[in-house]
């Protein structure tokens, strides 16, 4: 449970082949190198920078964009632009129904005191994946503010 809490990048079944692990980290290190520099802003709090970087590595990187798509939406959340973070989200949504962007999406209505609209969002997601520990957090403060 520790380790779903974390939400890892990525797992390998055991047994696993010594290539297919170099090839995992391989990949790994490439993708971080990328994101660094957004990671970096972000870790300061310098929000705008990161959010620009964001734009700038995703328009560079498509093979990323979804990767660095998360990460920007993190980022507007913790800025409080919610806007930039919903249009994230919904971005995301408009490709395939990822649970992350229904918990960013979420997240970004729970920020607005849109309670309802955000539990049920958590409520589908948990339904999906009952291991996805964060949204039993978010449902709680939930109700907690609605006094249930």
């Amino acid at each position: 449970m520790a380790a779903v809490e974390y939400q890892p990048d990525d797992y390998l079944n055991k047994p696993f082949p010594k290539e297919l692990l170099v090839k995992r980290l391989e990949l790994l290190v490439q993708k971080k190198a990328i994101l660094k520099d957004i990671y970096v802003a972000y870790n300061k709090e310098n929000y705008t920078r990161a959010l620009k970087l964001a734009d700038q590595k995703m328009a560079e990187n498509s093979k990323y964009a979804l990767e660095i798509g998360k990460l920007k939406g993190e980022i507007a959340l913790a800025a409080n632009e919610h806007g930039i973070a919903e249009q994230v989200y919904d971005k995301a949504l408009s490709f395939r129904a990822f649970q992350w962007a229904k918990v960013g999406k979420a997240k970004v209505l729970l920020a607005r005191d849109e309670l309802d609209d955000a539990k049920e969002l958590l409520e589908e997601v948990i339904e999906e994946n009952k291991y996805y520990i964060e949204c039993y957090d978010l449902l709680a403060q939930i109700l907690e503010r609605q006094d249930q």
